[in-house]
């Protein structure tokens, strides 16, 4: 292994550990993540698998396993070979925590899409069909087949749809699914840890996250600290612009 490769997995280490203290934070359980060199030197990092059996969170009400979550990552270095960047990721959640069944829904991901949202969420759950076929009624004259079956064989599938959720550097983060799941289905935690754990671990995370985007936007970093912090202005040292096809790229 190089030192470039050895290097990648500390910081990959690293970011396990973190990823299962949130996790047990949340739920009282320890749960190991385990990571494994795939293509181009991308490291992946999922739940350990127990007997074979796909690695998933049971999420529980009152003690009773309603939901489950399988977060799964895919990093590698960033541009500048400095900092871990997740190429892509996916939270998805299962009803029951049933990891072999189609998720309800996938927060995702996707660090090279350019033709779709790179931060997106994708809808399994189909009541919508149930939606769409009731509207059929009112929308549409009964009489008029043509429009009719032009209308139920046009319905597309939620779960082909791509939702933007923030894009690069703005995604929700693991810490913003497992509070939205807590606050809508009311789920139990564990020992009251998991809220100030979550903020911290969100907290780390922004902050990475905001260094990214000064990284991205340093004139207007500059320009900020000037004009609102009163920063002296530096001599002899010009800013450098701001990276615009990095911050308006979805």
């Amino acid at each position: 292994m190089t030192k470039n490769a050895e290097q990648l997995q500390a910081l990959v280490a690293e970011f396990s550990a973190d990823l299962a203290a949130t996790v047990e934070a949340f739920t009282g359980q320890h749960f190991e993540f385990s990571s494994k060199i795939v293509e181009n030197g991308s490291i992946s990092i999922r739940l350990k698998q127990i007997e074979d059996r796909v690695g998933i969170i049971p999420l529980s009400w009152n003690g009773h396993v309603i939901l489950g979550l399988r977060p799964t990552f895919k990093c590698t270095w960033d541009s500048t070979h400095s900092f871990l960047a997740v190429e892509n990721s996916s939270f998805a959640v299962h009803a029951q925590a049933k990891s072999n069944d189609e998720p309800l829904f996938r927060v995702e991901y996707d660090r090279n899409k350019s033709n779709r949202p790179s931060s997106h969420f994708h809808v399994h759950a189909h009541r919508d069909e149930v939606a769409h076929l009731l509207g059929l009624t009112k929308k549409l004259d009964s009489t008029n087949d043509q429009k009719i079956k032009k209308f139920t064989s046009e319905f597309p599938r939620l779960s082909k749809i791509h939702f933007p959720t923030g894009g690069h550097r703005f995604r929700p983060s693991l810490e913003d699914v497992l509070e939205s799941l807590r606050q809508e289905f009311n789920l139990d935690t564990y020992l009251g840890r998991w809220k100030a754990h979550l903020n911290k671990s969100r907290l780390k995370w922004r902050k990475i996250q905001t260094a990214a985007v000064i990284r991205d936007c340093p004139q207007t970093a500059y320009e900020i600290l000037v004009n609102e912090f009163q920063m002296p202005v530096p001599e002899n040292w010009e800013c450098p612009s701001d990276n615009d096809a990095k911050i308006v790229r979805d």
